[in-house]
Parts: C-alpha cells; structure tokens; sequence
C-alpha cells in the first residue's frame, strides 16, 4: 500500500517527486496498530514545505520534518 501510494503521489506532483528518493516507515498508532508512512527524501526544508503546502491544498496529509 505504501508503495502504491508513493506511486500515486509522485505521478500527481512530478515537479516535487522528479530526483526525490522514497522511505516507508512502519510506525505503531496510539491505538496500537501498525501503519506504513511513505516518505519523499532530499528536499530543504522551502522544498518540503512547498510540497506539504500543494499535498494538503490537494486534500492529502503531510508533514515536514
């Protein structure tokens, strides 16, 4: 599914995703389940922060980190 949505990602918003390197992480929620978190790596943080910016305009999560 993480792959998946990378995919889905980097082809809605090629001029972010183009030369970036993927990351999934697994992490436990707070009710204790585990989830996959899909990462975009290599950008600074006015990159990221423009990326985030056009995800949640586009009605996706995101956070930079």
């Amino acid at each position: 599914m993480a792959d998946r949505e990378y995919a889905a990602v980097a082809a809605a918003f090629p001029e972010y995703a183009r030369g970036r390197t993927k990351g999934v992480e697994q992490v436990t929620s707070s009710a204790g389940s585990t989830l996959y978190r899909t990462t975009f790596n290599g950008f600074s943080r006015e990159q990221a922060t423009a990326f985030c910016a056009a995800l949640r305009n586009a009605g996706r999560d995101c956070l930079v980190r």
